[in-house]
């Protein structure tokens, strides 16, 4: 089986690192070395990298909802879901829920409700790292188990071909490579949603600095789910 930190034990060790490191809704949040160094010493650097990691990792929390429900953010056919033959590794179809041995593409994928997500190796490695200084990236953190590797015989030494480990960066990669499928690309509808929230954080602190009231709530705009989320948690009044 893989060995993967609980993002609470990536958290301390990040932190142990002189890192600044949080969760946000069962997503790792952190800032680069350089970002955590600069924000112990610039204050208002901290707080604005901190919001936009945060912000970011809600946004990569709902994103992961809506692919595994099926909906991506580039047309996609699906799978082909052909006859051919070929072998899961056993550890991966176990970890599934599925029969391990050979099989064809449209046996494995018949029935499959979570979208990329056989086992959730790959998703539970869902991080927003700071980037540069005012910007993030979501992607993904740790290994998991892949599907195509075999168990090592004793005495043996394991080669690249037979490693039951896959980094998840690894498995998003080959998903995009293979299929044309970026699993943390954002809808547009996500990308106004997010600018509208922001639009609203730089009103309501223009307001404040003008000694006036608040503006009132902001009707829904772009992705309704995520822009209420991020008006009700994100912007900060």
């Amino acid at each position: 089986m893989a060995k993967f930190r609980t993002n609470l034990a990536e958290v301390s060790r990040l932190r142990g690192k002189g890192l600044v490191a949080f969760e946000v809704d069962g997503v790792l949040a952190r800032m680069t070395k350089a970002q955590s160094r600069r924000a112990l010493l610039d204050l208002d650097f901290g707080r604005q990298m901190r919001s936009i990691v945060t912000m970011a990792a809600m946004v990569a929390k709902h994103m992961r909802a809506r692919v595994q429900a099926g909906r991506l953010a580039s047309s996609w056919r699906g799978f082909r879901a052909s006859g051919a033959r070929f072998t899961v590794a056993g550890p991966y179809a176990l970890t599934a829920g599925r029969a391990p041995g050979a099989g064809s593409s449209r046996e494995w994928h018949a029935g499959q409700t979570n979208l990329f997500s056989n086992t959730g190796g790959m998703w539970k490695g869902l991080q927003a790292r700071g980037s540069g200084r005012n910007s993030a990236i979501i992607d993904f953190r740790g290994t998991s188990l892949g599907g195509s590797g075999k168990p090592k015989k004793k005495g043996t030494k394991r080669q690249k071909s037979t490693r039951l480990n896959v980094r998840n960066q690894q498995k998003a990669g080959r998903i995009m490579h293979s299929l044309r499928v970026n699993v943390v690309q954002p809808t547009e509808a996500e990308n106004i949603a997010m600018a509208s929230a922001v639009a609203a954080q730089h009103h309501i602190t223009l307001q404040a600095s003008l000694g006036e009231q608040p503006p009132g709530t902001r009707a829904a705009t772009g992705d309704a789910r995520l822009h209420t989320l991020l008006m009700r948690r994100w912007v900060k009044r």
